[in-house]
């Protein structure tokens, strides 16, 4: 009877462990800085992550936030495995699920916003795109990888023919927003032009002399800047984990809809940017801005990529960039 005992409780240990494994208690999360990652940066300061996971049974979660320069390093972080989700661009999310196939397979968990991502110059000869000149240095996040350096080319398809929509690669350079806006700010730097995000827009259109050249909007109309990725695997062996992530997520972006000072508050709290809350909340419910899990723009900029070469296989829908964790309605 004892053997019996002990063999049913062997049986019972190999069948569980067959069965399921434990998730992970560490998750890492990768971003850059500005305010299109506001809700991970809420995620951090409340603790949003942390409270759900407790309410799903998961016990102490591990939260880690990595603050990149530039979505080159996401890209690495996520393909590599050194990090479990990261806030990439949707251009870059487009390339990622076309590289990689089988478990390593990137798709996007959720939309994070939909805001312009603006050309600001201080160089008064430069009027629209067409003005650019071959000396004319454009600071972005990373050289042809980053969203702005993917507007760049279809801003330039339409501006100087399809064929010729690499005429203003040469011209970019690669830098966080931080020193970039810094550089345009002080004067004197190799570059006069800057494709940034929000905040760094708002700072440099406030000096005098600074103007607009483009808006991303000119080149596909309202988009998401960033989208949430992961590996299938990750998201297969860690679905709890993951739904504790988006529950926190929305709890996120109802805080910024619902309690926009309490929101700004909390960003400057974790962020330090120099800037009063005031500002920020001017720029949160500035022309353009929203904050939503609704992808947009996915299918126009996939179509692109593919129409340019940059990607091997079309996505027949938007879709099918993302996991089935989006809801059908209002994305494109």
């Amino acid at each position: 009877m004892l053997l019996r005992t002990l063999a049913m409780a062997v049986l019972s240990v190999v069948c569980m462990a067959g069965t399921g494994r434990a998730e992970t208690d560490r998750l890492r999360i990768g971003l850059q800085n500005g305010l299109p990652y506001m809700q991970l940066v809420l995620m951090r300061d409340q603790d949003l992550i942390g409270v759900r996971a407790k309410e799903a049974g998961l016990g102490t979660l591990r939260v880690e936030f990595v603050t990149v320069g530039g979505p080159a390093v996401l890209n690495d972080g996520l393909i590599s495995g050194e990090l479990d989700i990261g806030a990439v661009g949707m251009s870059n999310l487009i390339t990622m699920w076309d590289k990689t196939r089988g478990a390593g397979s990137i798709r996007g968990l959720s939309g994070m916003n939909v805001m312009p991502l603006l050309l600001v110059t201080a160089e008064p000869r430069i009027k629209t795109i067409a003005d650019y000149a071959p000396q004319d240095r454009i600071a972005l996040p990373s050289v042809k990888v980053s969203m702005q350096a993917m507007m760049l080319d279809i801003l330039a398809a339409k501006s100087f023919g399809e064929a010729e929509y690499r005429r203003l690669d040469p011209n970019t350079v690669s830098m966080g927003h931080p020193d970039a806006t810094a550089g345009l700010l002080a004067g004197g730097a190799a570059f006069t032009s800057h494709f940034s995000s929000l905040p760094y827009q708002y700072f440099e259109l406030a000096r005098p002399g600074m103007h607009v050249v483009a808006s991303s909007f000119d080149a596909i109309g309202p988009h998401s800047v960033s989208a949430l990725a992961a590996t299938t695997k990750f998201r297969t062996e860690n679905p709890k984990v993951v739904g504790v992530f988006l529950a926190a997520l929305r709890d996120a972006t109802t805080l910024i809809k619902q309690h926009p000072k309490e929101a700004a508050e909390a960003y400057l709290r974790i962020t330090h940017d120099k800037m009063t809350a005031d500002e920020l909340l001017a720029m949160m419910a500035g022309p353009g801005v929203v904050f939503t899990l609704q992808p947009q723009g996915a299918g126009k900029t996939a179509a692109f990529m593919f129409k340019a070469g940059m990607i091997k296989r079309q996505p027949d829908s938007w879709r099918d960039l993302y996991f089935d964790t989006i809801a059908d309605d209002g994305g494109s």
